[in-house]
């Protein structure tokens, strides 16, 4: 269950949720992917058929996911209000911060929610 904990007085957010492990578990979830798909192309690849190109194509996708997973989702455990953007809310994931540095960190709350408008409210000017 999400935890997110707001101190006011020293200007920062604390988040007690799973999106370490999840993230993790994603980069190495492409990280395998991109792995089998290379070692597909490699063997199709003396073959003349579009299947290596499949493979060759799934691997530049997980290579787009992996680049995606390393450098704009944030695991960061600890915000400061002035490493804070904005507050979005999305229909489909929920309420995300969008960092200063462009990483996004997702918040497993509803859009709909009390704490969504206080993020609001709290974030964006």
């Amino acid at each position: 269950m999400e935890s997110l904990t707001i101190h006011k007085k020293e200007q920062k957010i604390t988040f007690q949720d799973q999106n370490r492990n999840i993230v993790y578990l994603i980069r190495f979830v492409f990280g395998l992917n991109l792995l089998n798909s290379v070692i597909f192309f490699l063997l199709f690849n003396s073959q003349e058929d579009a299947l290596k190109w499949i493979w060759l194509v799934f691997a530049g996708i997980n290579i787009l996911g992996l680049w995606f997973a390393l450098t704009k989702i944030s695991i960061a455990k600890t915000l400061e209000f002035n490493e804070i953007q904005a507050v979005q809310k999305h229909s489909v994931l929920g309420t995300l911060f969008k960092l200063k540095n462009g990483k996004f960190r997702k918040v497993f709350i509803p859009k709909d929610s009390q704490e969504a408008e206080k993020l609001m409210k709290l974030f964006n000017y």
